[in-house]
């Protein structure tokens, strides 16, 4: 049985709705993946090891030499240096779209990701670049975009922006929870914390930016054309975030 094979079982066995492997390729595979990730590994690692045998371009690497960082475990990928509710939302979706998208330009092996962050309350991805005709940019830019109205901690879309000393997205519950840590040094300021939090966010939510947009532009230029913009349709992907959400949270 190759790792890939292993991957394969795993992933049916972890998902309830397939077909379950047979007790012999199931045993195979368990001691495949002892081999990789060590006799005590976590199920965050088995997801991870899964998750980069379909999107290799997650596994961290050393920027210059292109090769997988030292000793690297599985304990993390790039999708987790984003904030958990985008990771939560988007994260694989996008992956998905990515992998098509490089199969199609030949270029799904060469393909690396340099760094992933929130950024002024947006997912950034840097990456080492793609042939002409690709357009793996152009899915980043538009996750980038839909990311600014979902929430950081929670993924629920269609959310404000908020600045409360750092910009990001916060659904109304989300923002109006005070950590653990608040409650216990401060317990009788949680009250007001809690109404002022509030305030705030009401006041956030009204403004025009709250929900996902249907569209972004891009503002381009050459010396033969001057400045062009370019309009991108982002609303199926929007519409497929909020049905996600739909359906796992039923609202």
């Amino acid at each position: 049985m190759t790792e890939n094979e292993a991957r394969e079982v795993m992933e049916r066995a972890r998902d309830s709705g397939a077909p379950l492997p047979n007790i012999v390729e199931y045993s195979e595979a368990l001691r495949i993946v002892s081999e990789i990730l060590g006799r005590d590994y976590t199920d965050e690692q088995l997801h991870n090891w899964i998750l980069c045998g379909k999107y290799p371009f997650l596994i961290p690497r050393y920027d210059w030499s292109g090769e997988i960082i030292k000793n690297y475990d599985y304990t993390s990928t790039y999708l987790d240096d984003i904030p958990v509710g985008w990771k939560i939302a988007f994260g694989e979706m996008m992956c998905e779209e990515i992998k098509q998208e490089l199969v199609r330009c030949n270029y799904l092996d060469e393909f690396r990701i340099i760094q992933a962050k929130e950024k002024f309350g947006q997912a950034r991805i840097y990456t080492n670049g793609e042939p002409v005709d690709c357009k793996v940019q152009q899915i980043i830019d538009k996750y980038s975009t839909l990311s600014e109205n979902i929430c950081v901690i929670c993924g629920k879309p269609d959310v404000p922006i908020t600045n409360n000393g750092w910009i990001s997205p916060y659904c109304k519950k989300c923002f109006t929870t005070p950590n653990d840590w608040y409650k216990k040094e401060f317990p009788n300021e949680v009250d007001k914390w809690i109404r002022n939090h509030l305030e705030d966010w009401e006041e956030y939510d009204k403004e025009e930016n709250n929900k996902m947009r249907d569209s972004y532009t891009v503002i381009s230029w050459s010396k033969e054309n001057g400045e062009q913009k370019t309009t991108y349709d982002i609303s199926r992907t929007a519409n497929k975030i909020r049905a996600k959400w739909r359906s796992e949270h039923g609202e």
